[in-house]
Protein backbone atom coordinates (compact mmCIF):
# COMPACT_ATOMS: atom_id res chain seq x y z
CA UNK A 1 0.00 0.00 0.00
CA UNK A 2 1.41 3.36 -1.02
CA UNK A 3 0.67 5.94 1.64
CA UNK A 4 2.29 9.33 1.70
CA UNK A 5 4.05 11.00 4.58
CA UNK A 6 3.64 14.75 4.22
CA UNK A 7 6.12 16.96 5.98
CA UNK A 8 7.13 20.56 5.30
CA UNK A 9 5.14 20.79 2.10
CA UNK A 10 6.69 17.69 0.55
CA UNK A 11 5.31 14.18 0.20
CA UNK A 12 7.32 11.00 0.69
CA UNK A 13 6.39 7.37 0.24
CA UNK A 14 5.73 6.14 3.77
CA UNK A 15 8.19 3.45 4.86
CA UNK A 16 6.91 -0.11 5.08
CA UNK A 17 7.00 -2.00 8.36
CA UNK A 18 8.90 -5.15 7.43
CA UNK A 19 11.77 -7.21 8.79
CA UNK A 20 14.33 -4.66 7.58
CA UNK A 21 12.44 -1.85 9.33
CA UNK A 22 12.26 -3.86 12.57
CA UNK A 23 16.01 -4.53 12.37
CA UNK A 24 16.61 -0.82 11.75
CA UNK A 25 14.53 -0.04 14.85
CA UNK A 26 16.60 -2.46 16.92
CA UNK A 27 19.86 -1.07 15.48
CA UNK A 28 18.67 2.34 16.71
CA UNK A 29 17.91 1.10 20.21
CA UNK A 30 14.15 0.58 19.90
CA UNK A 31 13.09 -2.91 20.92
CA UNK A 32 9.82 -4.15 19.45
CA UNK A 33 8.28 -4.63 22.89
CA UNK A 34 9.31 -1.09 23.96
CA UNK A 35 7.83 0.93 21.08
CA UNK A 36 5.56 2.91 23.42
CA UNK A 37 8.51 3.98 25.57
CA UNK A 38 10.45 5.36 22.58
CA UNK A 39 7.73 7.02 20.50
CA UNK A 40 9.72 10.14 19.55
CA UNK A 41 12.76 8.08 18.59
CA UNK A 42 10.53 5.79 16.56
CA UNK A 43 8.80 8.69 14.78
CA UNK A 44 12.15 10.33 14.02
CA UNK A 45 13.53 7.06 12.66
CA UNK A 46 10.37 6.46 10.65
CA UNK A 47 10.62 9.91 9.07
CA UNK A 48 14.32 9.31 8.33
CA UNK A 49 13.58 6.05 6.52
CA UNK A 50 10.63 7.53 4.63
CA UNK A 51 12.67 10.56 3.54
CA UNK A 52 15.86 8.52 3.01
CA UNK A 53 17.89 10.78 5.31
CA UNK A 54 19.76 10.30 8.58
CA UNK A 55 17.93 10.62 11.93
CA UNK A 56 19.44 14.02 12.77
CA UNK A 57 18.13 15.49 9.50
CA UNK A 58 14.75 13.86 10.16
CA UNK A 59 14.67 15.44 13.62
CA UNK A 60 15.30 18.86 12.10
CA UNK A 61 12.54 18.28 9.54
CA UNK A 62 10.09 17.27 12.28
CA UNK A 63 11.02 20.36 14.30
CA UNK A 64 10.45 22.61 11.27
CA UNK A 65 7.18 20.82 10.56
CA UNK A 66 5.96 21.55 14.08
CA UNK A 67 7.24 25.16 14.04
CA UNK A 68 5.25 25.85 10.88
CA UNK A 69 2.04 24.60 12.44
CA UNK A 70 2.27 20.92 11.57
CA UNK A 71 1.29 18.32 14.12
CA UNK A 72 3.37 15.29 15.04
CA UNK A 73 0.07 13.38 15.19
CA UNK A 74 -0.13 13.65 11.39
CA UNK A 75 3.14 11.75 11.17
CA UNK A 76 2.26 9.21 13.86
CA UNK A 77 -1.12 8.55 12.20
CA UNK A 78 0.56 7.61 8.91
CA UNK A 79 3.11 5.50 10.78
CA UNK A 80 0.39 3.75 12.82
CA UNK A 81 -1.66 3.01 9.71
CA UNK A 82 1.39 1.56 7.97
CA UNK A 83 2.04 -0.58 11.04
CA UNK A 84 -1.57 -1.83 11.06
CA UNK A 85 -1.44 -2.58 7.33
CA UNK A 86 1.91 -4.37 7.48
CA UNK A 87 2.07 -8.10 6.88
CA UNK A 88 4.75 -8.33 9.58
CA UNK A 89 2.47 -7.12 12.37
CA UNK A 90 -0.50 -9.07 11.05
CA UNK A 91 1.38 -12.36 11.24
CA UNK A 92 3.58 -11.64 14.26
CA UNK A 93 0.93 -12.31 16.95
CA UNK A 94 0.01 -15.64 15.34
CA UNK A 95 3.64 -16.65 15.40
CA UNK A 96 3.88 -15.62 19.05
CA UNK A 97 0.85 -17.76 19.93
CA UNK A 98 2.22 -20.75 18.04
CA UNK A 99 5.65 -20.38 19.62
CA UNK A 100 4.10 -19.92 23.04
CA UNK A 101 1.86 -22.95 22.54
CA UNK A 102 4.78 -25.08 21.36
CA UNK A 103 6.85 -24.05 24.40
CA UNK A 104 3.96 -24.84 26.74
CA UNK A 105 3.50 -28.29 25.18
CA UNK A 106 7.25 -28.96 25.40
CA UNK A 107 7.40 -27.89 29.06
CA UNK A 108 4.34 -30.00 29.86
CA UNK A 109 5.82 -33.09 28.20
CA UNK A 110 9.17 -32.50 29.95
CA UNK A 111 7.45 -32.21 33.32
CA UNK A 112 5.43 -35.37 32.60
CA UNK A 113 8.68 -37.19 31.83
CA UNK A 114 10.07 -36.13 35.20
CA UNK A 115 6.92 -37.20 37.08
CA UNK A 116 6.69 -40.61 35.36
Amino acid sequence: MDRLLKINGKSYKAAEFDVNFICEMEDNGIALDEIDKNMFKLIRMYVALSMDVDVKTAGKEITEHMKSGGDIKEISDVMSQMMEDSDFFRTEPKNKDQTSSARTKKKKSESEDVIS
